[in-house]
């Protein structure tokens, strides 16, 4: 059996293959969904933005870790340690260390990108806090232990962690675990509290919070990858370190994929609608009642306005086009000046006598035709003080005195 296809066979001293196998599965698994989230930003033509460009690279710094941990299989990585040469061991030593620079890198910037994903949700006071908070422990996180392994072993060697100068390894990487895991609840918790206050229907909500709770499956990945890293210390460097290898290439690939989820846009579709009406019902209570509402935007009313977009892009205000009136109003009429004079049109003649209609229809029929009617006034009447008004309504009515030649009707 040559050198090449020697670690394609998993047996009792060599469990190298299992890591490759499922590293590749894995990145593959990473690639499809960083596409899909890239894919979706250009099937709608939305912008791309900071957490697109930081999934991204997590995702190109993922791979890289991958490749890394392939190239110490390949050396021997995975066997009994008293089968490998020293000059092996040193080779899978540098390799491994590469590996552990690229892990830290990855977690860092998947952090960063729901953290910024994060700080356009943000409308309040609290929650901006909160997003600041975020930002600043996962780059001190990302910068101290980035720092922290390069330096883990003495100069000019610091990859070599077998017999090489070093810090406790366990301990140092508890810590690690402690921090990670008070980021990853915080960008639970913060999210829920966004997303609670959303008018949304419980079946969107329940799925919505369901994504950003996906982070629970790292913080059990990274209290079982220390849990790992215990054994494989205290037994066979090489071989007991496969369980470990797994969790940890577990650990970078599904955070990334998490971090991917919430730009997908069947996630924003369920938030939008919730989003809009919620910050217009907070804006509404926080209004006063005696100024003129001023519109602002925060950073979630314009992620809902652009969605798709979803990038710090103040919304395009519509051009007002005036309401055309149901009725016709004429326009004033010039008004005019104080020396000149309005004339008065000259009055029509009289028409002719035979053109003059017939009246004696409306002649009181009683009097006969030869009557003539010399007045007609309403009949005085005393007033009523405790008549009730009413606007619009007839409440009484009034006789008429006609007098016809010296007749009084």
């Amino acid at each position: 059996m040559d050198e090449g296809t020697r670690h394609a066979v998993i047996s009792a001293d060599d469990h190298g293959p299992i890591l490759a196998m499922t590293t590749w599965f894995l990145i593959c698994t990473l690639i499809i969904c960083t596409a899909t989230r890239l894919g979706v930003r250009f099937a709608t033509r939305s912008p791309r933005t900071v957490d697109d460009l930081l999934i991204l690279a997590a995702a190109t710094v993922a791979i890289g870790g991958a490749v890394a941990g392939s190239f110490a299989v390949e050396s021997g990585f995975g066997k009994r340690i008293s089968l490998l040469t020293p000059a092996a061991l040193e080779k899978i030593q540098k390799e491994l260390y590469t590996a552990t620079v690229l892990y830290i890198l990855t977690i860092g910037l998947s952090k960063l990108s729901i953290t910024t994903f994060l700080e356009r949700l943000a409308c309040t006071s609290n929650h901006k806090i909160s997003v600041i908070i975020l930002y600043t422990v996962s780059i001190s996180w990302t910068f101290a232990f980035t720092t922290g392994v390069l330096f883990q072993c003495e100069l000019p060697r610091p990859w070599a962690v077998l017999n090489g100068k070093c810090i406790p390894m366990l301990p140092f990487w508890i810590a690690a675990c402690l921090v990670d895991v008070l980021t990853d609840v915080g960008m639970i918790i913060l999210p829920i509290r966004i997303v609670s206050s959303l008018q949304l229907p419980s079946r969107k909500k329940t799925a919505v919070i369901s994504t950003f709770s996906l982070r629970t499956l790292l913080i059990l990945l990274g209290i079982t990858r220390v849990i790992l890293l215990d054994r494989a210390i205290h037994g066979d460097w090489s071989f007991d370190s496969i369980p470990y290898a797994i969790t940890t290439q577990a650990y970078s690939t599904v955070s990334v994929i998490v971090a991917c989820l919430p730009g997908l846009k069947p996630f924003i579709d369920s938030v939008r609608t919730g989003m809009l009406s919620a910050s217009l019902a907070r804006r509404e209570r926080l209004r006063p009642h005696n100024r003129p509402s001023v519109p602002t935007v925060c950073p979630a009313e314009a992620s809902i306005f652009v969605f798709e977009n979803q990038g710090r892009v103040k919304p395009r205000p519509k051009p007002v086009t005036p309401l055309r009136p149901l009725l016709y109003i004429p326009a004033p009429a010039q008004q005019l000046s104080s020396g000149s004079r309005r004339e008065t049109p000259p009055r029509p003649p009289p028409p002719p006598e035979a053109l003059r209609p017939d009246l004696t229809c409306f002649q009181p029929r009683l009097l006969g035709q030869n009557s003539t009617v010399v007045s007609c006034e309403r009949k005085k009447k005393k007033k009523d003080k405790h008549r009730v008004k009413r606007r619009g309504m007839i409440t009484k009515t009034r006789q008429w005195e006609v007098k016809v030649e010296g007749v009084s009707i």
